[in-house]
């Protein structure tokens, strides 16, 4: 005959074994209702996000920050993102600063974000809020592109959809700055006239010279042998110098962020090779 109690041990241990209950799940009773916590046990702390450092900081004054936003960042928050340039700030500094304008996920350099509401105000209209181009400052673009425009020099002037079946008016002013690869690319300088959504991506695709690298206006073809043959991993655009008249304080605010590592180690390749 088997031990009594050693059966019952068996029997109680083969219980445990099956049993599925949340170990950390609330304590009930004895008639299933949920016990309240006991007061004695710590309180757990909510998980925080890592977030990557702020970016570079080429200028600081009373009034604003100027950041050297790395491309691959989006500046807000929405659909999609994960981590912002916002969310960035917020972790950063005792008091936020305010966006003014925005730039692309996947465009790097100059984002200049304000130190209150007052600054925030003055910038925006001084930046054009993204929309109409600023009054009394200069937004100055590097990009790289498939083939060159017609003219060495020019602005392009052509209206973009809006995404509710209209248009807008639309200005981008450029100079090619050099060719590359035996002309198969070219170096531009472009200047914003007007604020719209990709407007640099889309203007020059619309004229025969996309972004390399540019994904969502580009040439896909193009992009994937870039990134087979040469690692391009990115878009070839980069907000190079921002320049205010006369900013918030009265005195003028010029800027330039140095190109990414990325982006001046493909124009060093591309200025050795006599063609694609």
């Amino acid at each position: 005959m088997r031990d009594e109690k050693r059966e019952a041990g068996e029997e109680k241990a083969h219980d445990g074994a099956n049993d599925t209950r949340d170990a950390t799940a609330a304590p009930r009773s004895t008639s299933g209702t949920a016990l309240p916590p006991d007061p004695r046990s710590p309180i757990p702390s909510p998980r925080k996000r890592s977030l990557p450092p702020c970016p570079p900081i080429l200028h600081e004054d009373a009034h604003c920050i100027v950041l050297n936003k790395p491309a691959g960042l989006a500046v807000q928050g929405g659909k999609g993102v994960g981590v912002s340039l916002d969310d960035i700030l917020a972790a950063s500094f005792p008091e936020r600063p305010l966006l003014v304008h925005r730039l692309d996920r996947d465009t790097s350099g100059l984002v200049l974000v304000a130190k209150g509401r007052g600054a925030a105000a003055a910038f925006s209209a001084l930046l054009g809020g993204g929309r109409e181009g600023g009054r009394g400052a200069t937004k100055l673009y590097l990009a790289v592109c498939r083939g060159a425009p017609e003219k060495p020099r020019g602005t392009i002037r052509l209206d973009i959809d809006d995404g509710c079946g209209g248009a807008k008016k639309s200005e981008t002013r450029y100079r090619v700055l050099e060719a590359l690869c035996g002309g198969d690319f070219s170096l531009l300088e472009l200047e914003l006239g007007t604020g719209r959504m990709h407007q640099i991506r889309r203007h020059l695709a619309m004229v025969g010279c996309p972004v390399l690298g540019d994904d969502k206006h580009g040439d896909f073809a193009l992009n994937r042998a870039l990134r087979k043959e040469r690692g391009l991993r990115r878009l070839l655009l980069h907000a190079s110098r921002l320049a205010v008249e006369r900013a918030p304080g009265g005195s003028r605010l010029d800027v330039e962020a140095p190109l990414p590592e990325d982006f001046a180690r493909f124009l060093e390749g591309a200025r050795g090779v006599t063609r694609m």
